[in-house]
């Protein structure tokens, strides 16, 4: 059987452990994420497919990323917008993305 990494081509980070929020970390070129380009590092992911994923470790966030490759995921994510006069509040922005095979 053929194993493969199936996903939305982005890298996460979380700072502390469970209960704290996951970051996009790292982009990969030609991914479901990068053609979007809608999805930027530092982005924080709060929702996927609608469920909180505040109180998930990293592994459980990826894991609920990850799926069926073809299929469709939604990213809720919140970004923190600045404008010429400085911080202007957080953006909450739902981004839906194909899964699919990954290197």
């Amino acid at each position: 059987m053929d194993a493969r990494n199936v996903g939305v081509g982005i890298a996460i980070e979380q700072a502390a452990g469970r209960g704290t929020p996951c970051h996009v970390a790292k982009i990969m070129p030609d991914s479901s994420a990068y053609k979007h380009g809608n999805i930027f590092i530092g982005d924080v992911i709060s929702t996927i497919d609608g469920q909180s994923v505040t109180a998930l470790t990293l592994s459980e966030v990826r894991e609920r990323i990850a799926g069926v490759e073809g299929s469709l995921v939604i990213l809720g994510v919140v970004r923190t917008r600045r404008d010429i006069f400085g911080p202007a509040g957080p953006q909450f922005i739902d981004i839906q993305l194909r899964r699919q095979a990954l290197p």
